[in-house]
This record gives C-alpha cells, structure tokens and sequence, in this order.
C-alpha cells in the first residue's frame, strides 16, 4: 500500500482538510512533495531504498528520520540558515519542513545562469555557515543516528570512492586512502554540501537535504562545495565575464585552514571522477567539459594541486 504525503502529514497530526500535494522535482534519492495545507505550505520527503539513477545504488530508507534531527541539530547552530523540521515520521521513514520563502531558486540555477556579486557573497555566507557547523560541539549528538557512518558509507563511500577506484584501479591507493579519512568522526558534517542543496531566499539561504549529516570528517563538505564550484567554473571557462565571476565565488569559498588538508585535492579529484565517469553523472556537462573535468580528476589523483589544475584548465588565454 502507498503512503502519500497527505497520509504522512495526517500521521503527524497535521489537519488535512482539503490538503493539495504537488512533486517537486530534482533529486535522485527522495520523493519529495510540496503540500498546500490551509494555513501554510510543507514539504514531505520520503526517502527512497533504491535511488533513481542508472546504477543498482540502495541505502536504507530511515534516513529520512536521521535527516529530521540532523536538521533540528544544523537549526539550533545556524537558525537562519537551515530550516528547522516540522515533523519526523518513523513508519513509513519520512521528514516534513517548512516550505520555504519564494521565490528560492537552488544556487546551483543561478551558478549555472549568469553567476554575479550576489553569488560572491553567498559563498562567504556558506563558509561562515560551515565553519559554525565544523566548530560545533557535539557532544550532544553522540550515540544518536547522526552518530552512524552507516549512511555515508551507502551514499558516499560505497558508491563514490571504492567505486571510483574500480573504476580508475591505477589511483586505487589514494582513493581508498581518502575513503579510509571519510571515517574519521571529527566533527558534525553535512554530507551533500553543494549548490543544488542551497535555496537562494529573498534573503538570506537555506542549506536543506541533511539526509548524509552525520559526525565525520569535514573535508568531505569542503571537497564536495569546491568540486561544484569548479564543475561551474569549466561550463563558464570560454566566457570571460562567467569565468571571472567563478573565479571570485570559489575564492569567496575559500577560508584559511584548507592548507591544513593536504588530501583536499584527492578528495576533489574523486568527485570530480564521479561527475564525469561514475555512478552520478552531472547533467549539464557537454561532451568536451566531460573530458576537461576527466583530466582534472586524473591530475589531482596523480598529485596535482588544485592551483595547478586551475591554471592549466581554467584560466582564459
């Protein structure tokens, strides 16, 4: 029997009266609907236990309830940066929030549109965000579900790095070197911290899709918002006015300590293999961006340093 979202919605004791769902689409690993309550809209995501891509990719679906409290934690740190949820459904797993302000396009349109000074102070507005996160005590979350590298290793791990080191066996020792640091349990980490999980407010951002937030290594937050500001950076690379914004939104990314990673590159490097040649797939790549983001992957596994790759790849003649 199929749970819809007004079903959930009841479940949590929302009034329901003449409650209208509606899909939203753009992501692999949930249904998500918005639902138009009489008083307010929500939206209800459920997570999948089989995730909508090519490839035969499962995780278990209580992430859903994991996202809920990682959603409340990520509130109480940055409250105007994360929406705090309204409900968490344990049967069938599923998480409810506020919908958010309109317009709220996610940053990654705006990236891959026309990227301007606006989007310079939306990325420092993202490190100040994640540097609270990283900084955070965590004490109260150990031995909750956000304690659990049980999701990040289906959702990342797995199908990312020891995939891509199938995939790429001569970079196999590096790849499963980062994989090995993605255990390490630092502090509280986002998992997905990418342009698409952004929503551009009237003012202000929200940071949504918490369903990897776990207590891990932060450098996987670090590594996954860079790839996607480089993955920009070359569909821009033969416009100089696009080029230079980039160039201004990674830098604006950029924060003092990214020194302090030397494996930041592998990590980089593996995305970047992903988004070309793995399980996930970006998109919006052309054919010869493909083999630009193939090289770049390749280079940074080799050894190179991202201002390498950067200045090879990335800067207009």
């Amino acid at each position: 029997m199929t749970v819809t979202s007004i079903d959930i919605l009841q479940r949590a004791g929302f009034d329901v009266t003449g409650a209208r769902a509606e899909p939203l689409t753009g992501g692999v690993s949930c249904t998500t609907d918005r639902v138009r309550l009489r008083d307010r809209d929500v939206v209800v995501k459920q997570a999948l236990d089989r995730l909508q891509v090519e490839a035969d990719w499962h995780a278990d679906a209580d992430r859903a309830v994991a996202e809920g409290l990682a959603l409340a934690w990520l509130h109480q740190r940055t409250p105007d940066a994360v929406p705090h949820p309204l409900a968490i459904v344990e049967e069938p797993p599923a998480v409810v929030i506020p919908m958010a302000p309109e317009p709220c396009p996610d940053w990654r349109v705006r990236l891959l549109d026309q990227p301007d000074e606006r989007d310079v102070d939306i990325a420092r507005s993202l490190r100040s965000i994640v540097q609270t996160w990283h900084g955070a005590d965590v004490a109260d979350a150990r031995g909750t579900a956000l304690d659990d590298l049980n999701r990040v290793t289906q959702l990342r791990i797995n199908p990312f790095y020891l995939d891509m080191a199938e995939r790429w066996p001569e970079f196999a020792n590096p790849i499963t070197g980062a994989a090995d640091e993605l255990r390490r349990q630092i502090a509280m980490t986002h998992g997905d911290f990418t342009p698409k999980n952004v929503l551009c407010l009237p003012v202000g951002v929200w940071v949504i899709d918490a369903e990897i937030t776990h207590i891990g290594n932060p450098i996987l937050d670090i590594a996954s918002m860079t790839t996607h500001l480089l993955l920009k950076s070359i569909v821009h690379r033969g416009d100089v006015t696009k080029s230079d914004a980039m160039r201004a939104i990674r830098r604006a990314f950029d924060t003092p300590g990214f020194d302090a990673m030397p494996t930041l590159p592998v990590h980089v490097g593996v995305i970047l293999g992903v988004r070309c040649a793995g399980v996930s797939p970006a998109r919006y790549l052309g054919a010869e961006d493909r083999s630009i983001v193939e090289a770049m992957a390749r280079a940074l596994l080799a050894g190179a340093s991202l201002a390498e790759v950067e200045q090879h790849w990335l800067t207009i003649a």
